[in-house]
């Protein structure tokens, strides 16, 4: 009994961390792909937009979908590095939506309107909660660390980041699909919506057992 308790206490703390740093991580999107960008820096960031994008339209299907991994993955991989990786989040979420906001003046659009826009793709959304799940482990293992708990905080740190890396793929895949679709038409991607609806529901039945089992373990000592 004492057990699942303290289990259930961490399944608690993880999702309510989860929630605080995805409600900053927003505000961070929201703020920066609103802020006024001078001539410079615009033209700064869309040269860099350019250059990626053109790039990936050159890459094969594989290409693609290995090139959007291994960024998200080390993005997010970098975000569990205690203390520094919190850096990291607020830096990339800023400089992404700088770069919308770059994108959206572009085109004679609000950042801000652009930056929503891309919120309604299936792929935006899991990635963002990807990397919001390898920031909260980085924060839970410093609360652990500082109570001298190591072993459960690193524990913690390896299911927060399964559960980003899990989630990197699955947006890789969906943004590979999505690059597809949308040189067809540009509104398919969001049709995406379902099936990312059917196979999230499918996960959460078969994994958040095991999930739980995992996270849990860090408030066993």
């Amino acid at each position: 009994m004492k057990r699942e308790k303290r289990n259930c206490t961490s399944i608690t703390l993880w999702k309510s961390t989860f929630v605080k740093v995805l409600v900053i991580e927003l505000l961070l999107y929201v703020v920066f792909s609103s802020v006024p960008l001078g001539s410079a820096l615009r033209a700064e960031l869309m040269q860099k937009y350019g250059s990626i994008e053109a790039g990936i339209r050159l890459y094969s299907v594989p290409k693609t979908f290995a090139f959007i991994v291994s960024h998200n993955a080390g993005i997010a991989a970098a975000e569990t590095i205690p203390a520094f990786g919190l850096l990291v989040l607020g830096g990339s979420s800023a400089s992404t939506a700088m770069v919308i906001n770059a994108v959206g003046a572009q085109h004679s659009l609000p950042g801000l309107l652009l930056m929503l826009l891309l919120f309604l793709l299936p792929h935006t959304l899991i990635e963002i909660l990807a990397y919001t799940a390898a920031a909260t482990g980085n924060l839970l293992f410093i609360a652990m660390l500082l109570d001298k708990r190591v072993v459960p905080g690193v524990k913690v740190l390896a299911a927060s980041l399964a559960v980003s890396f899990s989630l990197i793929l699955f947006a890789g895949a969906l943004e590979t699909v999505e690059l597809g679709l949308a040189e067809v038409q540009p509104l398919l991607p969001y049709t995406l919506w379902m099936p990312v609806f059917v196979v999230s529901i499918g996960a959460y039945l078969a994994l958040s057992a095991r999930g739980r089992a995992l996270l849990g373990q860090g408030a066993l000592k």
